[in-house]
């Protein structure tokens, strides 16, 4: 008989499982229950409970283990009346690959969202200057360097590498001399008798046809010969 209330040999106490009415040990109280034997300490976040000296121990077991539910947007914990918990974060996680768009955890979920209008930003182009994201996409200005305010030329830029290349391609049927473009066939403005003849070089003047008329200013008629123009 223990607290008025008659047990027969072996019971286990209510309020406490590690405890039994042993009646060769006391029959008038509760004694410990066999070393190791199991039982539930009512803490979830401790495994392998065995009764100790009367009283239900617990190991506390590895969170990051027990509780990891594999999701990098939810912190893992243990709570001991509740057991695992896995609570939302908002911390960053794995890159979509797009420029301007976020990569934050919401919900418990890695999501995307747009990055600020006017974000900076990188399009791997060098042949675009002062990037900003605008709209989920990352727009940059053209690099003006190439332009060589040359007519006669074709001006690109090639953006693939770290720095801008700059290719400016002369255009057929007209001349580049010392800087300044020409069609085919235009005069010189000092030496009339000198023209661009693309057949003959694109980058120094030629001689126009014998004959060609080259009269001056004051009207005296004239002829173009090897380059000069002959008067009387």
């Amino acid at each position: 008989m223990i607290g008025n209330f008659c047990y027969s040999n072996g019971d286990t106490n209510p309020g406490n499982e590690c405890e039994r009415c042993d009646v060769n040990s006391g029959p008038y109280q509760w004694s410990p229950a066999p070393e190791k034997a199991p039982c539930t300490d009512a803490n979830k976040c401790t495994g392998n409970d065995q009764c100790v000296a009367g009283v239900c121990v617990g190991s506390a077991f590895d969170v990051g283990l027990i509780c990891n539910d594999g999701n990098l947007c939810t912190t893992d914990s243990c709570v001991p009346a509740l057991g695992c918990q896995s609570i939302p974060n908002t911390l960053p996680c794995a890159d979509d690959g797009v420029e301007c768009t976020q990569s934050v955890c919401n919900n418990g979920a890695c999501t995307h969202p747009l990055e600020d209008e006017g974000a900076s930003c990188d399009d791997d182009d060098a042949c675009t200057i002062n990037e900003q994201c605008s709209n989920g996409a990352c727009v940059g200005q053209p690099y003006a360097g190439c332009n060589d305010d040359l007519a006669c030329t074709t001006d690109s830029c090639n953006g693939g590498g770290p720095t801008p290349t700059c290719n400016n391609d002369f255009i057929a049927g007209n001349c580049l001399i010392e800087n300044k473009c020409y069609a085919q066939g235009q005069a010189s403005a000092s030496n009339p008798c000198k023209i661009c003849d693309t057949a003959t070089s694109n980058h120094a003047w030629s001689n126009a046809p014998n004959g060609t008329d080259c009269g001056y200013f004051d009207f005296q008629a004239g002829w173009c010969e090897a380059g000069f123009c002959n008067n009387f």
